[in-house]
């Protein structure tokens, strides 16, 4: 997976998903996500920190001396 693609894509559903929803007026639980998604988008991109969950280690990794 090249995780810039995928961003790129995503960003693209994002913006088609809002342009829907302003047009419909109507939103929904998928309205929320695509609303979260580009929240956590936004705040990453502007130098906001990682979710815990993103940044806990996992127990198969080891510490490097």
């Amino acid at each position: 997976m090249d995780p810039d693609t995928c961003l790129e894509e995503i960003r693209q559903l994002v913006e088609a998903r809002q342009q829907a929803i302003a047009l419909a007026g109507v939103t929904s639980n998928h309205d929320r996500l695509v609303e979260l998604v580009d929240g956590l988008d936004q705040w990453l991109s502007s130098g906001g920190f990682f979710p815990t969950a993103w940044t806990t280690r996992r127990p198969h990794e080891r510490l490097t001396p």
